[in-house]
């Protein structure tokens, strides 16, 4: 079902996808954004091609030929800062006022996403304990967190194993997630679990976000420059800004979506649960 009405079909966000050197992810990626969502509900689309080979400038080419509100930004050199901080923040404030979704090339969106998406934001505007919203990910330390419940109903077998790690470098939580999604159903589980709409969380991991005005407000530009001793990325400035503000994020408990891998478990995955598995089931599933 279409959870939005037809105010909601008319708010027309600008996209940000952050690619670098996953071309098989970005593949697939753009196959879920083409096969779950109206590209041109997007007031424009922009690929943050930070550093990417001849392989995959291709494939982001062949994206944008497609599309023709599509831009290609090249992002050089390789690495958040200074590049990639630079020319998401351009993109920020011009769309302050329209919102812009930001995912990452392993995120792979599912059905009514970005419905789901925009309900949140519109359910969560006026209300001064959200910042912001973003879709919930099961391989991330916020969907872990949020799924606890879920999984302690339906895969108990996970929270034992994964209970105290840390999902960002634990390959068997990806590994043992994405077979469940694979072959035990997980999507169809949790579409029938009696989860609350909302998911509320003091943290967040930015693999699928929508920025507005609030939130950018708060967050302000994200940092250009290397800071000796600190950690620089668009995650930390938003996280920050959850606790400078004491703020939450909102997840619409509907509006999952899949997250690929950490950079520590990447060569486990790619080994265990490769990318053409993940897009040969996700395409027999569209087609059912």
């Amino acid at each position: 079902m279409d959870p939005t009405t037809p105010r909601e079909r008319t708010r027309k966000p600008a996209l940000m996808i952050l690619t670098s050197h996953r071309r098989d992810c970005f593949d697939l990626c753009v196959w879920c954004l083409e096969r779950f969502t109206r590209l041109e509900r997007f007031t424009a689309v922009y690929v943050l091609a930070n550093a990417v080979s001849p392989e995959h400038e291709a494939s982001i080419a062949a994206f944008a030929a497609r599309h023709a509100h599509v831009r290609v930004i090249p992002c050089l050199p390789a690495g958040l800062v200074p590049a990639v901080m630079d020319a998401q923040n351009a993109i920020l404030a011009r769309h302050a006022d329209d919102g812009v979704v930001k995912i990452d090339e392993d995120v792979f969106v599912t059905e009514h996403w970005l419905e789901h998406l925009l309900a949140a934001q519109r359910m969560h505007a006026e209300n001064p304990g959200v910042l912001l919203v973003a879709c919930p990910t099961p391989v991330s330390t916020t969907g872990k967190r949020c799924l606890g419940a879920f999984f302690r109903a339906h895969f108990p077998d996970i929270v034992e194993r994964c209970a105290a790690s840390r999902v960002y470098d634990d390959p068997v939580y990806h590994r043992m997630v994405w077979e469940a999604v694979l072959t035990r159903d997980l999507m169809g589980k949790y579409a029938r679990f009696a989860n609350d709409a909302y998911f509320y969380s003091a943290s967040l991991i930015i693999h699928c976000v929508l920025y507005d005005r609030k939130a950018l407000e708060a967050i302000g530009p994200f940092p250009t420059q290397a800071i000796k001793g600190t950690l620089v990325t668009d995650e930390v400035a938003v996280n920050m800004a959850l606790r400078r503000t004491g703020k939450k994020a909102a997840l619409p408990s509907a509006g999952l979506v899949h997250h690929y891998s950490h950079a520590a478990c990447l060569a486990a995955m790619l080994r265990d649960v490769p990318v053409s598995r993940i897009g040969a089931w996700m395409r027999e599933a569209a087609g059912r």
